[in-house]
């Protein structure tokens, strides 16, 4: 048998000497990887560095950014709460390409899972908040801060966390997760003269609720 196995053509379609079978960049040249990354540069996301590692195995390089807004929880123990116990959501960004003036952002939860506790704008990177105060309605919380040009505060590319927003864990098991609201308004960064500037928005990790009192069984906690 050839290549590709028993009664398996060993058809190269794109004229690089690996059959199709074998292909990792089909139309591409496999052949060809100066990074060594076993990646072929035509299908190299990251030239020169190692496109196969993936420490949170998103799917995505970690050598790759691209512009983003995201929220997290950081804290491996808030990822499994039991009712009353806080989580909280961090709102950051990372790999802009355009320097951002401010935000808005619109946020939702749901309500039978969590209830807002709090929030707070952090005063760095965007030390101007426009909405005042941080509330929440019907599982919806609106955000927006600008940079504050009187404390010297300029336009940023900086990676930063921008806010935090605090829940409690209602009585009712289950996952769940703190996310961009869609509808007329989006959440975005803005640059100069307010235009909006293009980044992904990436929902929370998912927070897991217990109401098995008084020892949680959370996935961490089981042996």
């Amino acid at each position: 048998p050839g290549a590709c196995g028993c009664g398996v053509p060993d058809t190269d379609s794109d004229g690089d000497s690996v059959p199709d079978c074998n292909e990792i960049c089909p139309g591409g040249n496999d052949t060809v990887d100066s990074d060594g990354d076993s990646v072929p540069d035509d299908c190299d996301v990251c030239p020169g560095e190692d496109d196969t590692i993936d420490a949170n195995t998103d799917g995505i390089p970690d050598c790759f950014c691209f512009a983003k807004m995201f929220l997290h929880v950081d804290d491996p123990e808030d990822l499994c709460i039991q009712p009353g116990e806080p989580v909280t959501v961090t709102l950051s960004m990372e790999c802009l390409l355009d320097p951002a003036f401010g935000y808005q952002v619109f946020v939702s939860f749901d309500p039978n899972m969590l209830v807002f506790d709090s929030g707070t704008y952090l005063p760095e990177p965007f030390g101007q908040p426009v909405l005042v105060p941080i509330t929440a309605s019907n599982g919806e919380i609106n955000l927006a801060a600008g940079i504050n040009g009187q404390a010297g505060q300029g336009p940023t590319l900086a990676d930063s966390d921008m806010l935090t927003l605090t829940f409690l864990a209602t009585n009712t098991s289950g996952f769940t997760t703190v996310d961009f609201r869609t509808g007329p308004f989006p959440s975005r960064l803005t640059g100069q003269d307010g235009t909006p500037s293009e980044v992904l928005l990436i929902d929370s990790n998912e927070i897991e609720i217990d109401n098995v009192l008084p020892e949680s069984v959370c996935p961490g906690d089981m042996t």
